[in-house]
């Protein structure tokens, strides 16, 4: 297994100066996929099912960290589930788009702000537009419990090769590969 690097720092720079949290879908538009059951579920649900598949349950009382919570769908859905304890994490999160925070929500752009450290921390289609992933993952380490459960989805290149033609998609991951990654960074 080798590790390629590369300065993208040009890349990001396009993409993110401007950017603007989850524009390419309508508020509470969460994307939808046909379940086993033949029932379309939010990728919330979608994510809550899979998990309970492993035996992974998520307390209503533990506390969730979305890294990359964009405008804060998951974070709402989750909500809507009884969670209680939820936070958010976006680099491009302005304290004048402050409605994630009036709706409960502790959501900052600094790791420096949080208070507490998180049971989970989810990461949804996020780690593919970091461009730093050690830092990622330090910024990980720093908020996570000694016990704490990170949870990260990414588009899996073998399964949708197709993901290397996403612009803003810095890096493309298989489970192998993550995994790899996860491990080099001190995750289990």
């Amino acid at each position: 297994y080798k590790i390629v690097t590369a300065d993208l720092s040009y890349k990001k720079k396009l993409l993110y100066d401007n950017y603007r949290l989850n524009n390419q879908s309508k508020r509470n538009a969460e994307q939808k996929f046909l379940g086993h059951d033949g029932c379309f579920k939010s990728r919330t649900d979608h994510l809550l099912r899979a998990l309970e598949s492993q035996g992974i349950y998520i307390d209503k009382n533990s506390n969730i960290l979305d890294y990359g919570c964009g405008d804060g769908i998951t974070l709402e859905n989750l909500q809507s589930k009884n969670y209680r304890n939820l936070s958010g994490y976006d680099p491009n999160f302005k304290k004048s788009n402050g409605s994630l925070n009036e709706r409960g929500f502790d959501i900052t752009n600094s790791f420096d702000n949080f208070k507490t450290n998180f049971d989970f921390i989810l990461s949804v289609h996020c780690l593919e537009h970091v461009d730093k992933t050690s830092q990622f993952f330090k910024d990980l380490h720093k908020v996570l419990k000694e016990d704490g459960t990170v949870i990260i989805q990414v588009p899996n290149i073998h399964c949708n090769p197709v993901d290397f033609l996403i612009y803003d998609h810095f890096h493309h991951f298989s489970i192998k590969s993550l995994s790899c990654l996860s491990e080099k960074q001190g995750f289990k």
